[in-house]
């Protein structure tokens, strides 16, 4: 057990912190971050009945619809800068990214889990999850998880002159809703992903949980703020749980990452 006494008027003061093993582990300052890209055991061998930690929870991101298709939406998203913990194990899963046209999958520590992203729409609308894929043509942009992320984009077409032009909605990403796509000249041109947030939680600010970019006939829409798929990388970064592009992109997988102070 972590234990620091100090001497104050002849009585002794005793601080515990809380100790634990489990994935890559840094030291930030007084605090450590435990940083786990795949999945593991988050053990705590020692802690204050009132100990907490801070998480950050984040599941894989969906892929893209194929051509011409919405983008991927990013993992669900959480972040407890209090979550309390005992002495014990917590299992970890990180959720892998999802294929062309797959939800991403959940991200769990212990009994607390992560929806994962919505898939970008192929044929229609846009998947739900943790947030919800971009729509196709006519087809609306998937819903979210509540308290998670954002919806995707609405898909865009043009039936002047046949046949159709068609293009796909942004997924959405942790930070808002994906973009819808749009007909500025005629062709269309897919969405932009949503941006995702940034956590500070390892020491300083990164963002992560973009949406992916849909694709269209023309244009380049960007991939959300946060490693979402765009136009040239149409995959969702590894280990940010960002959303694939349209045009066949796969989600980037999630990650889990805790911090407490242990002195």
């Amino acid at each position: 057990m972590a234990i620091h006494q100090m001497l104050l008027g002849g009585g002794a003061i005793t601080t515990t912190f809380v100790t634990a093993t489990g994935g890559a582990i840094n030291t930030d300052g007084d605090y450590k971050v435990h940083t786990f890209t795949s999945s593991g055991t988050f053990s705590v061998t020692a802690a204050p009945a009132d100990a907490t930690i801070q998480l950050l929870l984040i599941a894989g991101g969906g892929g893209g619809g194929t051509t011409y298709g919405g983008g991927g939406g990013a993992g669900g998203y959480l972040e407890d800068m209090a979550y309390a913990v005992a002495v014990g194990n917590y299992t970890i899963t990180v959720g892998a990214g999802g294929a062309a046209g797959a939800n991403g999958s959940n991200s769990v520590f212990g009994v607390t889990s992560v929806t994962g992203g919505g898939a970008g729409s192929s044929s229609a609308n846009g998947a739900a999850g943790g947030s919800g894929g971009g729509g196709k043509g006519t087809g609306v942009g998937g819903s979210p998880v509540a308290g998670q992320g954002y919806a995707g984009g609405n898909g865009v077409i043009n039936t002047t002159p046949t046949p159709d032009l068609i293009g796909g909605g942004g997924g959405g990403g942790a930070g808002e809703a994906g973009s819808s796509g749009t007909k500025p000249s005629g062709q269309p041109v897919g969405g932009n992903g949503g941006d995702g947030l940034a956590s500070s939680i390892t020491g300083s600010a990164v963002y992560r949980a973009g949406g992916g970019a849909g694709s269209g006939m023309t244009g380049a829409p960007t991939g959300g703020l946060g490693g979402g798929g765009g136009s040239s990388v149409k995959n969702g970064t590894v280990n940010t749980g960002s959303g694939g592009a349209g045009n066949s992109g796969t989600g980037g997988s999630g990650i889990v990452i805790v911090r407490y102070k242990f002195q």
